[in-house]
């Protein structure tokens, strides 16, 4: 006799690759220049494995800005799936590595000063993937990104899309 075991509708891999974007408001603080509040938006590439059901550890690729500061740089993330038993899509996320701040307008960089500075970059995102495919998920997400340099503090927060292979 034969055990049949149905096959199971969603799977995770034992990896994950994806990539995202997203607008929403930034406010950025230059020295001397004080604060601005103003358009923000960011996207990130990211990428990692599978430690249990429910945690994944991963790279993330960045690029966010507000009105005067721009950021980049790279992450190490964690992915958290609370309701992986159940095959829901719920996912919080976070993130912290090394990046840099740039300035994206005269007020932000003035003459003779550098225009770019590393940063401590900071990420956070509570979003739901829907399954599309049995591994793709299309994500709705509210995102933020923060970045601390001394050229400036930079934090971006919004909604955004992702797409994500797990």
């Amino acid at each position: 006799m034969v055990e049949v075991t149905p096959r199971e509708k969603h799977v995770r891999h034992d990896w994950y690759v994806g990539f995202g974007f997203g607008a929403g408001v930034g406010l950025d603080t230059v020295p001397g220049s004080g604060r601005a509040v103003g358009g923000g938006g960011g996207g990130f590439l990211h990428a990692g494995g599978r430690i249990r059901d429910s945690l994944a550890i991963g790279a993330r690729l960045f690029s966010s800005s507000a009105r005067d500061l721009g950021s980049s740089g790279a992450m190490i993330e964690a992915l958290f799936f609370p309701l992986a038993k159940r095959d829901k899509g719920l996912r919080i996320s976070g993130g912290l590595g090394p990046g840099v701040v740039y300035a994206l307008s005269q007020q932000a960089a003035p003459p003779g000063e550098r225009t770019t500075a590393p940063a401590l970059s900071l990420a956070g995102e509570i979003g739901y993937d829907l399954w599309v495919l049995r591994r793709f998920n299309v994500g709705f997400d509210l995102w933020t990104i923060g970045a601390l340099s001394g050229r400036g503090r930079l934090a971006t927060i919004g909604l955004g899309l992702s797409f994500n292979w797990y």
